[in-house]
Order: C-alpha cells, then sequence, then structure tokens
C-alpha cells in the first residue's frame, strides 16, 4: 500500500467532482443560480465546487438545520450569497439544483422545476427511497447514471420510477458523455439529470491523484499540502 486515507474526505470530493463533471455536459455553462436541498457534508462540498465551475451569483438552501451561522459560513467560502429558501423559492428560476438530502420521498413537484434546469440528485443511494418524483423524470431528457448495472438496481429515483416517466432510452452512463459516445444537452430548455449512488473505482482514482499530488509536494519539498 501507498498511502492510507480517510474514506469519508475522498467520498466526499468525489461526489461532488463527479458532479460537476455532469454538470459540464448538462447545464448550461450561463447558469447562474443554484438550488441546494439539504446542507449536510454533500451539500456543502456541491455548493463549493458548483461554485467555483459556474459563473453562480445566489445559492439558494432549502434546510431545515441550516442556521444563520451555517449561512454566513457557507456564504463565505463560496463568496457568493446565501438565500434561505422553501421549496418553491428555491426552485423557481434555479439553473442547477443539488438534492442531498436524508428525504425518503420526492422534495418537490416536477412542475416546480424551471425550463432548462440541471438535476444533481445525490441524497438517495436506496432502492426504496427517491428524491425525484415521475413528473420530474417525465420532464428530462435524460439521466445520467455513474455506471448502469449499479445505478439502476441500487437508486430508488429510477427503481421506484414509472416507466413510462423514465424509460431506459433515457438512460446514459457518465462515461459516455465524458468521451462524447453520448450527447448531453441538446436544447437550452431541457430538464436534465445526473443520478449518482457512487462506484468504488471513482474513490480509488481520486485516492490516486491525492496520492501523487502529494508526492510532488513532498519531491519538491513544500511541506505538507491540503487538498480541498
Amino acid at each position: 500500500a501507498l498511502a492510507s486515507f480517510d474514506a469519508a474526505a475522498i467520498t466526499r470530493l468525489r461526489t461532488a467532482a463527479c458532479s460537476v463533471i455532469a454538470a459540464r455536459h448538462l447545464a448550461r455553462p450561463e447558469s447562474r443560480r443554484l438550488a441546494v436541498f439539504g446542507l449536510g457534508t454533500q451539500g456543502r462540498a456541491h455548493a463549493l465546487q458548483m461554485a467555483q465551475a459556474f459563473p453562480l451569483t445566489e445559492i439558494r438552501v432549502c434546510s431545515r438545520s441550516l442556521t444563520d451561522a451555517a449561512a454566513r459560513e457557507l456564504q463565505d467560502t463560496c463568496g457568493i450569497a446565501v438565500r434561505r429558501c422553501e421549496a418553491a423559492a428555491a426552485l423557481d428560476g434555479a439553473d442547477i439544483v443539488v438534492t442531498a438530502s436524508r428525504s425518503r420521498t420526492p422534495l418537490f413537484r416536477g412542475e416546480q422545476l424551471t425550463p432548462g434546469a440541471f438535476i444533481a440528485a445525490v441524497g438517495s443511494s436506496l432502492p426504496d427511497t427517491r428524491e425525484l418524483d415521475d413528473a420530474t423524470l417525465a420532464r428530462s431528457s435524460l439521466m445520467a447514471v455513474d455506471w448502469m448495472p449499479q445505478t439502476t438496481v441500487e437508486a430508488g429515483d429510477i427503481v421506484l420510477a414509472d416507466p413510462a416517466a423514465l424509460p431506459n432510452s433515457k438512460l446514459v452512463e457518465l462515461a459516455d458523455l465524458v468521451t462524447g459516445r453520448a450527447q448531453g444537452r441538446r436544447e437550452a430548455a431541457e430538464v436534465t439529470i445526473y443520478k449518482t449512488v457512487g462506484v468504488g473505482l471513482q474513490d480509488v482514482a481520486v485516492a490516486g491523484l491525492a496520492w501523487q499530488l502529494l508526492d510532488q509536494a513532498d519531491q519538491a519539498g513544500s511541506g505538507p499540502m491540503r487538498i480541498r
């Protein structure tokens, strides 16, 4: 073994990074408004990485546990105005929507989404829980997943979906978007989704990159470094 890493830290970085990769193919490049449902570890990580990847001007947070102190901390970290909202207000005009909750049932109605929205659905990773309703799935033009054999049996957003709302023809793998074998967003008004449950190989890849960066820093004599 070359090194040991905090698995939770690796997963936090990897999950949000994969959502950003998906967003680069499925969100509109000019996206300005981000709505985040749930502000736990993944909600915060997604807010930070989306703020670095897109020209955001506002982050709207829908979370029962959000305190004024947490809102100020997120605003300072991201350098973008943070506003606490109920679901309808958070979705009104939102270009990117991140669902990172512990909810077992859909968080909002698909009719509330703004045309052209991109959704990164990361909170539900069990076959009997879902964050997105059938109306959301029906409005979507496609759903990207990490790995078809795993995600389609583990993600309740897929397992519990009405097949008419989410036919297999809408599903693509993230790797196919990245390599160009599948086309991402085609029109400005379409709704697109990335549904992730995570793949162990992604964590291995991030750990490998962390090791390379640490090794390079050590050889350069720059001392300890922090990987965000």
